[in-house]
């Protein structure tokens, strides 16, 4: 007798006893009910909220005015199904941040010269006007004493200002953070 007869030997009789589990089951199922599913909850922040803050945007001076140093070029892409953010482009900083939607979750990835590619989700606090994002893992991080962005907010001024913020944790806690007053300008000479 073969292995492979031997497996499908043993296999028959717990094949028996589930097909009966399962019509025992299925007798005592009422066939006309319908489940109860609630539908999801409307997320309270969508991807269209940074999707409308597709530019560029520059850093202000102490007055508000703008400065010629581009911080931020943010523009819709995958078919509107995502935000791509290209940070200091141009310069040996630049970094890379995709938004994107998860379901009803907002979520990103950001692209560090850390080298690491922390995962965050857009949280329960946030509002259209102030997107709160906390770490959720990702990709090169090896624990907690692995440097990487570990937050970002972005505040929405009005449809030309927004102010970000981002977090950097290693050692397992916060090392520093850095904060941008931002103004879209369009057509605006920068410099790199």
């Amino acid at each position: 007798m073969s292995l492979k007869s031997i497996s499908l030997i043993a296999c028959v009789p717990a094949l028996a006893g589930l097909a009966f589990v399962n019509s025992a089951v299925s007798q005592d199922v009422d066939s006309t009910a319908t489940p109860a599913v609630a539908a999801p909850a409307a997320p309270a922040v969508t991807i269209d909220v940074l999707k409308a803050r597709a530019g560029k945007w520059y850093l202000v001076d102490e007055n508000g005015a703008p400065t010629n140093e581009l911080v931020s070029e943010m523009r819709i892409t995958a078919g509107g199904n995502a935000v791509l953010e290209l940070l200091f482009p141009g310069t040996p900083n630049e970094m890379i941040t995709v938004y994107y939607q998860d379901g009803n979750t907002l979520m990103l990835t950001h692209y560090c010269v850390a080298n690491a590619h922390p995962q965050m989700i857009c949280n329960s606090a946030s509002t259209p006007e102030r997107l709160v994002f906390d770490c959720n893992g990702g990709a090169n991080i090896l624990d907690a004493n692995t440097g990487h962005m570990h937050s970002a907010v972005i505040e929405m001024g009005d449809a030309d200002h927004m102010k970000t913020e981002w977090t950097f944790f290693a050692q397992g806690e916060k090392q520093h953070g850095a904060t941008f007053d931002l103004v879209r300008v369009a057509d605006h000479k920068e410099t790199k």
